[in-house]
């Protein structure tokens, strides 16, 4: 909620921002960084994660956008299930 993330230190705010998807959360104010998270957690904005920078350092305080997650899972069970048909077609040959 925004109490919690306005008691929290900018690098918490940061380093939840990050973990939800928050584009470039380094950059930002400590209350730009809190609108965006809210905004994603929300579903106003979709999350944009990247595999740059520097990384955490540990999972505390992780916040993860449930949806996304869901969405992301039942995808790759759609693949895993596609390509075990795929291997079991190619061995029964």
């Amino acid at each position: 909620t925004y109490k919690e993330l306005q008691g929290k230190t900018i690098h918490a705010v940061r380093v939840i921002g990050k973990e939800i998807g928050v584009k470039s959360p380094s950059t930002l104010k400590k209350q730009e960084l809190i609108d965006r998270i809210l905004d994603i957690q929300s579903g106003k904005v979709m999350p944009k994660f990247s595999s740059s920078g520097r990384p955490r350092l540990g999972s505390e305080n992780i916040v993860k956008p449930k949806k996304e997650t869901a969405i992301l899972e039942k995808e790759i069970d759609k693949i895993l299930e596609q390509t075990k048909l795929q291997i079991l077609n190619l061995i029964s040959k």
